[in-house]
This record gives C-alpha cells, structure tokens and sequence, in this order.
C-alpha cells in the first residue's frame, strides 16, 4: 500500500507540475469545496454508475496521511488521492491512477461481459466528474473520457485535457503502467 501511495504522489507530482497555466496564482482555493462535502458528492454521483466508491468504501477506506491529504484504496490497481491546500481541509486537486500490472494483457473495456480493471476505473472516473457536476449525464462523461483519451488514445502517454464548469480533467499514462486523471482548478 504505501508503495502505491508514493507512485501517486510522484504521478500526481508529476502531473500538476504541467498545470502552470492552471495553477497561476498559490493563493487560489483550489477546487473550491471541502474534504466532506467532496465526499458526500461522491457518495450522491455513486449511485449513477455502475462501479463505484460506495458510501460504506469512502467511509472505511479513506485515509488521512500526515501532511494532511486523503487516500483511499478501491482495489489492488485504483487509488483515490485527495491533495488539500495546506492546513485546510479544502480540496486543491484530486487525482484517481489506475495501475496496469505487469503481465496483464493490454487495456480494453468488456462493455457487457466480466468486468475488469478498466471498467471499473472508467465507472469511477464518471463518479468523479458527477461529484464535481451534478448536473452531468452518463453518456457526457463518456464522452468527456473519450476526448481525455480514456478509449484508447491515451496509451501515447500524451498528456490530455478538458475544461468544464471552472475545473480541468487531465488524463495521462505515467511512465510506470500508471494511468491518472486529476482533477484542479482553473
């Protein structure tokens, strides 16, 4: 476990550290919203997708670290980090990896059969997006993942991204097998 925190950390490092544009002024509150309230938002978008952090996960599962950010663990390849603005318990970026393991065969989505890794992190990306916008539909979170590269694309390792509602969603496959879809402020 602590092995997989630090290999999100340094992706979620690595990742903001290409939001310059985003991230302009330090001063800013970030996502705008808290720890809880993120959370009850997330237990409120769970039930609109099929995989998700359930209520009872988010409560159990979700770990606060010593600088003060959260994680938690949805299964051997999907963490959920929580990174606050310093002595707060507000929200300055969220991140979701999913870790491929060696050896696994490449990326693909069951649509309709056994699910897998891929479908589960795509359901909980979707679950993400919904905390942050509840007004958005299923199939326009798909299509949001489709444009960050989720379907395919982004196994170039191209760092992609898309803007809505004051936010920016950022997808890219980490050197490591780690893909990370984070969430920041504009």
């Amino acid at each position: 476990m602590i092995k997989k925190i630090i290999l999100l950390c340094v992706s979620f490092m690595l990742i903001t550290a290409n939001l310059a544009p985003a991230a302009e002024d330090d001063d800013s509150m970030g996502l705008g919203i808290s720890v809880p309230v993120f959370i009850m938002h997330m237990k409120i978008a769970a039930r609109k997708v099929k995989w998700s952090f359930s209520s009872a996960r988010i409560e159990n599962e979700m770990i606060r670290l010593e600088d003060g950010n959260y994680v938690a663990e949805y299964n051997d390849s999907i963490l959920l980090y929580l990174n606050t603005m310093p002595g707060t318990k507000m929200l300055k970026n969220v991140a979701l990896s999913f870790t491929v393991a060696p050896g696994e065969p490449p990326i693909g989505y069951s649509r309709g059969g056994l699910h897998n890794g891929e479908d589960q992190y795509e359901s909980i990306c979707q679950q993400i997006i919904m905390a942050f916008d509840s007004q958005i539909t299923p199939k326009e979170t798909r299509r949001m993942l489709r444009r960050l590269g989720l379907y395919g694309p982004v196994l170039d390792g191209r760092q992609r991204y898309d803007r809505r509602g004051g936010l920016v969603y950022i997808m890219k496959l980490q050197n490591n097998g780690t893909i990370v879809l984070v969430v920041s402020g504009v």
